[in-house]
């Protein structure tokens, strides 16, 4: 069977996929599978191991103190290194991740999105305007943070701006940010062209292979592409960004996209690699027969790291479609059943690096709903099938 290189997925609560193993996901799975999950009712990240032989489910480790509202969660690629963005706040916590994937106490440098003193000389944004979503270039070299700013507002832009990943620590990144600004920051500004104001930025997703970085903006519906430069993470846009909605998850070869308002996702072809596209060239084409139907407002997509399955979380539909993926095509076909039910008000969701198992984050019900994934892509709950949390959970990571 073949491996695919998993993006990601999103929402509020957004992870991407890199995996740290990879099996057959036709059954006789061993190991561990890992969960990190942020609530933000009581501002902390859990840790959960997931057995993927029995599919019992144990947290590991103590909580951890995060600020407040944590949106987005991020993992560096080798696993040790754990962040958290915290939009009330306006910072980002850092973690050490141990072997067994429990959390260290907040450790390395926590930025403060607060106004940028002095050294920022062009295309530089204050901190603080509402940080929503992470992503790591698969090199493991820098976070990208995408801030939504002030719907309206021309003094309040969105932005990407970029950190500079060693070990726990992070420095602020890019031609306009100088080396000595460790808590400084000099985004890429995302604004209209016409109007000045913030497109909403509310998810981003960096290309497994290619150093192609694409962004969803809430405010004006749109997903805009960009290229980075390996060596110092700086940006520059690709063309026009495209209509579609604000939830993007991609495999190796397609960014598939959530749009909530209209209750379907929308596929397109990423050509981030020859094999896939006549030029790596970070375009994105979009399936013909693109949008297919999904539940009531989906809110997060995930995708099977090892097989051809895409899964929409539909927050208002309390439920999960299930799609099979063309791999030729870009087309979804749903599953049946179509849906599988989850729990109150479903916000994120993730699958563990074997594809053996999936987790639901429920925001409303203060749980996650934990499913067994069969050999046709179908989710049942699993032996674990819910497990409730002291708050409600608003960002999700799963490996």
């Amino acid at each position: 069977m073949r491996m695919k290189s998993a993006l990601g997925l999103l929402v509020a609560a957004i992870s991407i996929g890199a995996m740290l193993s990879c099996t057959s996901s036709s059954g006789g799975a061993t190991g561990t599978g890992f969960v990190w999950i942020a609530t933000e009712g009581d501002q902390q990240v859990r840790a959960f191991n997931i057995n993927l032989s029995s599919g019992s489910v144990s947290q590991v480790g103590s909580a951890r103190a995060t600020g407040a509202q944590p949106s987005a969660i991020a993992l560096t690629p080798d696993g040790k290194t754990l962040f958290v963005v915290n939009s009330t706040d306006n910072d980002i916590s850092v973690y050490d991740v141990n072997s067994d994937g429990s959390l260290g106490s907040p450790s390395g440098t926590t930025p403060t999105l607060s106004q940028g003193p002095s050294g920022c000389s062009t295309n530089c944004l204050a901190y603080g305007e509402n940080p929503v979503a992470l992503a790591i270039d698969p090199a493991g070299k820098f976070l990208y943070v995408a801030e939504q700013g002030v719907p309206g507002s021309v003094s309040s832009p969105g932005g990407i701006s970029v950190f500079s990943i060693s070990g726990n620590t992070l420095s602020a990144s890019g031609p306009d940010c100088p080396a000595n600004f460790s808590l400084t920051k000099c985004p890429f500004l995302v604004t209209d062209p016409v109007t000045g104001v913030s497109t909403g930025p509310s998810a981003v997703l960096a290309s497994p292979t290619g150093n192609f970085l694409y962004l969803a903006n809430q405010f004006s519906n749109t997903v805009a592409s960009f290229a980075y430069d390996p060596s110092s993470g700086a940006l520059s846009p690709l063309g026009t960004p495209i209509t579609a909605g604000t939830c993007p998850a991609a495999d190796g070869d397609n960014l598939f996209v959530a749009n909530s308002g209209s209750n379907n996702v929308s596929v397109f072809s990423a050509c981030i690699q020859t094999s896939t596209c006549p030029a790596a060239d970070g375009r994105l084409v979009q399936v013909t027969t693109s949008p297919f139907a999904a539940g009531l407002s989906p809110s997060a997509l995930f995708v099977d790291p090892v097989v051809n399955f895409v899964y929409a979380v539909n927050s208002k539909g309390n439920n999960v479609t299930q799609f099979r993926l063309s791999s030729a095509t870009g087309v979804l076909t749903a599953l049946t059943p179509a849906a599988v039910n989850a729990g109150q008000n479903p916000v994120g969701g993730g699958i563990t690096s074997d594809g053996t198992y999936a987790v639901v984050s429920n925001n409303n019900g203060s749980s996650m709903s934990i499913y067994s994934v069969g050999p046709g892509g179908k989710l049942a709950p699993g032996s674990t099938a819910s497990v409730a949390l002291p708050g409600q959970p608003a960002a999700i990571l799963v490996r």
